[in-house]
């Protein structure tokens, strides 16, 4: 199929050669400038702020050319701005909208029922939240929000601006609801990522006699599908057929578009493989699985794509036309992706937005610059994201000066500098070189007014907002501090991570390794390994550098590790799984191993099982610390998980032959005048039984949750001992649950730390049990509430 590509795009062999002739062929193309109304009426981006400039424009130069001069009534004033707004809306102007209600208000006419709708999807189209409200308050003092119309665009507009809150609110409020207001707050809540609450909004529709239809099952199909729950849309869709449905090329494209929008691009090149054999896609399919190609840089299967809706003839629409022009951006074909940008009858700002950012990547700023000119001049007015695309650019290249000066076209064209604005000059300082100016930019991200006067001159009292960092911006400061060896302004940063909780942030806490490494502080490093609760490739990736870096310590930076810096490492290397590297390592260090370096390596070996090194770390231990008896309990452990019962056994009989023991585990809880205790392997308590059964009934509940018993002890022959299921901390928390009223909080005490297990298990039935729980275990405070842990898992990150 893809012959037929070539008689609509330039061949390969002219794809990369193309560019400069590009201004020609639009000009060749007689792009005109646009002498529509809508072309020439200023746009807003907030428009109490500019009411009194749009509506003296408005009224000098626009009103009497559409309405009557003879015809000062109300009536006939709101019906012009009426016809302007609607014109508008056809051309997705969505600004202008904004404009022309100021200048509507402002001339004494009010919207009626039936252009609120418009006016609140040019809201939602522009996720301006602040013109949103006002629009609604109107609503509600005229009054209009009990119309069904206006009801469903204003929980369309909330769902849309993100604030689920006031779309239910809205929702909650309408005396009558169809299937579009439903329909609009299940996709709101499937476009947060709440599919349960999206799915149980889906069944009490069913519930409330409000029979789905068609849009309603594709808005919950692909919002699974968008939360990268392939399956489950899939599941979806069979029962959308089993209720007298057939999926269209919409059901089939909401899974499409959401697989494409999560990045899951081989399940969404599946699934519209599935599609073919059912339905005959349309442009709005062929729009959504283009991303997929561009992701994948699968440029035939893109050029047979093209070539089919060629074949088809399809409209090329802007959205059609800007996704082949991104797949041939993506793929290296600029040419191709100019042509066609040539022969789309009608652009937009995002068009526009990919081919500059085309020439701009390839270094080509002058042709870049001239396609600037020429959006201008075709009627389209830059937006932030255009002007960024130059910042990064010229900041790419250490071009301060123009960084700077488009920077500054922004305010003066009455934009907002946005975080994306600050991240493109930070990190772009940081990859020419100028890394002092990236830091004072982070610095001054915070600081306005001090922010124009160090960094240009021509910005003084202009950046008159705060712009706090992001993920992003942390990153780029921490490569800085990483590269330059700025231990303190590292730790600095590390601060303001904290602060303001971005350590859940994967990237973020990667980062934060990678600069302590590279600063040679492996004990920070160490720790904030451990603190990570996801790990990912990038983290075990930058894990290892910090083992190449240990090594560089003596020969490059002069530094002489100590046993703190190997014991430190062994940590890191027997998480990781690399035992015998770490056994290595303590093998050559030039000093006496102590217990701590010792016990580190027998915890990693508990943790993957590894018998062999397990018993000479132990070996080791028992000669260090022979009245410690946890050794010899983790090797009975070790020994049990690998199935060497014979073993297990010996280790056993030693430790009872030595008289060894541990310390007697004890918890207690306070129920009206009485204290129970709980020993460990104790089972006589009174109402043991009903404690016991509590506990079964919160494990069936813990595992459909996802919980997986930890920190097991086995028994002989490989059976689990199941009394370690029941730690005295979980009978203590059954017997609260059982005797406390659902409102008094359960207080435990505990005279030894608690388990990883006990801890987990806590954590979830915290959430089951809708119970707050005080445990005191000697080291921390933990007060567990709806799943989390006030200790915030630092209890985890202390013991590893």
């Amino acid at each position: 199929m893809s012959s037929c590509c070539c008689c609509a795009i330039p061949s390969a062999s002219t794809s990369n050669s193309s560019l400069p002739i590009l201004p020609s062929l639009l000009q060749a193309k007689s792009l005109s400038p646009l002498h529509r109304l809508p072309s020439r009426i200023p746009t807003t981006h907030s428009s109490p702020q500019c009411t009194a400039q749009a509506t003296s424009t408005f009224n000098s130069r626009y009103l009497p050319k559409v309405a009557d001069p003879f015809d000062e009534t109300p009536h006939s004033k709101a019906r012009s701005y009426a016809k302007l707004i609607s014109s508008h809306c056809r051309s997705q102007r969505w600004s202008d909208v904004i404009s022309v209600l100021a200048s509507m208000i402002a001339d004494g006419a009010t919207p009626d029922r039936f252009l609120l709708p418009k006016i609140l999807k040019a809201c939602s189209k522009l996720r301006d939240w602040g013109t949103a409200a006002t629009v609604h308050g109107y609503v509600i003092t005229a009054p209009l929000e009990v119309d069904i119309v206006v009801g469903n665009s204003l929980v369309d507009m909330y769902s849309k601006c993100g604030d689920i809150t006031s779309a239910r609110g809205v929702f909650d409020r309408m005396p009558v609801r169809d299937v579009v207001s439903w329909t609009a707050l299940v996709n709101a809540y499937a476009d947060a990522g709440l599919l349960d609450v999206a799915q149980a909004m889906f069944q009490s529709m069913r519930e409330n006699g409000v029979r789905p239809d068609l849009i309603s099952w594709n808005a919950l199909i692909s919002g699974f599908a968008r939360n990268g729950e392939t399956g489950m849309a899939l599941l979806l869709l069979d029962e959308l057929r089993e209720n007298g449905l057939q999926p269209g090329t919409n059901s089939w494209n909401g899974v499409v578009s959401g697989l494409v929008q999560k990045g899951c691009f081989d399940d969404a090149l599946e699934i519209f493989r599935q599609m073919c054999l059912h339905e005959k896609p349309n442009a709005v399919t062929i729009a959504s699985i283009l991303p997929a190609c561009s992701g994948l840089t699968a440029l035939n299967l893109g050029q047979e794509l093209h070539s089919y809706v060629i074949r088809n003839g399809m409209k090329m629409n802007v959205f059609l036309g800007g996704s082949l022009i991104d797949m041939y951006l993506k793929c290296g074909k600029s040419g191709f992706a100019e042509r066609v940008f040539a022969d789309l009858e009608n652009r937009n700002v995002p068009v526009w937005n990919a081919l500059i950012a085309a020439y701009a990547d390839e270094d080509k700023m002058s042709e870049a610059l001239d396609l600037l000119d020429l959006m201008q001049k075709d009627g389209f007015v830059p937006n932030v994201i255009t002007y960024n695309t130059f910042i990064a650019a010229y900041a790419r290249r250490g071009r301060k000066d123009e960084a700077f000066k488009f920077l500054f076209e922004i305010i003066q064209k009455g934009l907002k500098p946005n975080v994306v604005s600050m991240n493109a000059l930070t990190s772009g300082f940081h990859h020419s070189g100028l890394n002092d100016e990236a830091l004072d930019l982070f610095r001054e991200m915070q600081l306005p007014k001090s922010f124009s006067t160090r960094c240009s001159s021509v910005l003084i009292g202009m950046l008159d907002v705060i712009i706090q960092p992001n993920a992003v911006t942390i990153n780029s400061i921490l490569s800085v501090c990483a590269d330059l060896k700025l231990h303190h302004f590292g730790k600095e940063v590390h601060g303001f991570i904290l602060r303001n909780s971005f350590e859940s942030n994967v990237f973020v806490s990667s980062a934060l390794v990678d600069m302590y490494a590279k600063c040679c502080d492996m004990s920070s490093a160490t720790k904030v390994f451990h603190g990570m609760k996801d790990k990912n490739v990038v983290s075990w990736n930058v894990l290892m550098a910090g083992w190449k870096l240990f090594k560089m310590m003596e020969d490059f930076f002069g530094v002489s590790p100590t046993l703190e810096h190997f014991t430190c490492m062994v940590d890191m290397l027997g998480t990781a799984g690399l035992l015998e590297e770490s056994l290595d390592l303590i093998r050559r260090i030039p000093f006496r191993p102590d217990a701590c370096l010792w016990a580190t390596l027998l915890k990693a070996c508990r943790l993957h099982s590894n018998y062999e090194i397990g018993e000479t770390a132990a070996r080791a231990l028992f000669e260090l610390e022979p009245q410690n008896a946890s050794n010899r309990i983790v090797l009975y452990n070790i020994f049990a998980m690998s199935g060497l019962w014979d073993s297990a056994s010996t280790m056993r009989n030693a430790l009872r032959d030595q008289g060894l023991k541990m310390v007697d585990i004890c918890s207690w809880i306070e129920i009206g005048s009485a204290i129970h205790s709980f020993k460990s392997g104790d089972s006589t308590h009174p109402e043991m039984e009903t404690i016991l059964a509590m506990w079964n009934k919160l494990a069936d509940g813990m595992s459909k949750g996802g919980y997986v018993p930890q920190n097991i002890v086995f028994c002989d022959q490989g059976e689990v001992d199941p009394f370690t299921c029941y730690h005295t901390e979980k009978l203590a928390v059954c017997l609260g649950i059982i005797s406390l009223r659902a409102n008094i909080p359960i207080r435990v005490s505990k005279n030894v730390r608690m388990c990883i297990d006990c801890h987990s298990s806590i954590k979830f039935i915290s959430k089951i049990e809708d119970r707050d729980i005080f445990i005191t275990d000697g080291c921390f405070y933990h007060h567990f509430k709806d799943g989390t842990c006030s200790c915030g898992d630092k209890w985890l990150r202390s013991i590893s």
